[in-house]
Formats: structure tokens, C-alpha cells, sequence
């Protein structure tokens, strides 16, 4: 699982780390990934 951030001067709040690890979470609990790649933005 790939995330990339910060491109463009955006910021990278606690949000956007909080949505990634939720994502981790559900990774860890099912076993499957979604999306491979995302840019976050």
C-alpha cells in the first residue's frame, strides 16, 4: 500500500494520518487492499 501527500504544497493534517491508519486497521482485521496507490490530497 502506497499513499504519496504533500505534492503541490498541500498539507498533511492528523486527518489525513488518521484515515490512513484507519486503513491500516481494516487492512490488518480483512487480510485485502483496496486501492494500492493513492494520492492524497
Amino acid at each position: 500500500m502506497s499513499r504519496i501527500f504533500g505534492l503541490g504544497g498541500r498539507d498533511y493534517k492528523v486527518k489525513d494520518a488518521a484515515g490512513v491508519f484507519e486503513e491500516l486497521l481494516k487492512i490488518a482485521e480483512t487480510g485485502k487492499v483496496e486501492t494500492l496507490t493513492k494520492y492524497m490530497m
